[in-house]
């Protein structure tokens, strides 16, 4: 892992769970800036609280699954620090239901944010992070992303997605001598709201849930 002690760090779905401790982490081992977003700014802005002093850090509102908005907030952020050495491509939501029940709508909705968020977070950032000289690219899977489970199947397809996404680009940044790591992280059963992360998306986006 890319040291992170003097670096600008981007960590998005920031508002909870994994993202907050992350942010949290990221500040806490030195970063110079820690920027940080979610589908909710008023829980980003709690993270940004419970960061307190010593770091600087920008909280912004933001939807993963909107290309537009991604690019826009990383030409923001790499405005406003300057540059930018890690995102952590975080947001997530979560969905489950047997295949026989399960609408195309709601597979839409989870690889929206799951997958096209990370692959929208890796390819806005990505000219930032190789201007920087050492960048990294650290996208959260899921243990769902290596072992299917029973009524998951719109969950473990975008996070079999991302890793596959994950490992493949890794090749194609090594082959062009990019100054760019990659890491695909897949954490286990954790207790954070995602479930709650969808609905909160799918409210602010006019979807049904």
């Amino acid at each position: 892992m890319s040291q992170v002690r003097g670096k600008v760090c981007v960590v998005t779905g920031a508002g909870s769970g994994i993202g907050r401790a992350l942010a949290i982490e990221l500040a806490r081992r030195g970063a110079k800036a820690v920027a940080i977003s979610d589908i909710n700014l008023e829980t980003a802005e709690e993270t940004v609280a419970l960061i307190g002093g010593g770091t600087e850090v920008h909280a912004a509102a933001l939807d993963v699954s909107d290309r537009e908005a991604v690019a826009a907030y990383a030409t923001e952020v790499a405005g406003r620090f300057g540059q930018v050495h890690q995102i952590y491509n975080n947001a997530g939501i979560a969905d489950n239901g047997p295949v026989t029940e399960f609408d195309y709508d709601r597979y839409e909705r989870i690889m929206s944010v799951n997958f096209w968020g990370v692959v929208n977070g890796t390819k806005e950032f990505l000219p930032h992070l190789i201007a920087s000289g050492d960048g990294h690219v650290v996208n959260v899977s899921s243990l769902n992303g290596i072992m299917a489970q029973e009524g998951l199947s719109a969950y473990c397809s975008s996070k079999f997605a991302v890793r596959g996404f994950t490992e493949s680009i890794a090749f194609d940044l090594r082959a062009e001598g990019l100054p760019v790591r990659t890491t695909v992280v897949h954490p286990g059963g954790i207790k954070t709201s995602i479930e709650n992360n969808e609905k909160k998306w799918a409210k602010d986006t006019g979807q049904d849930v």
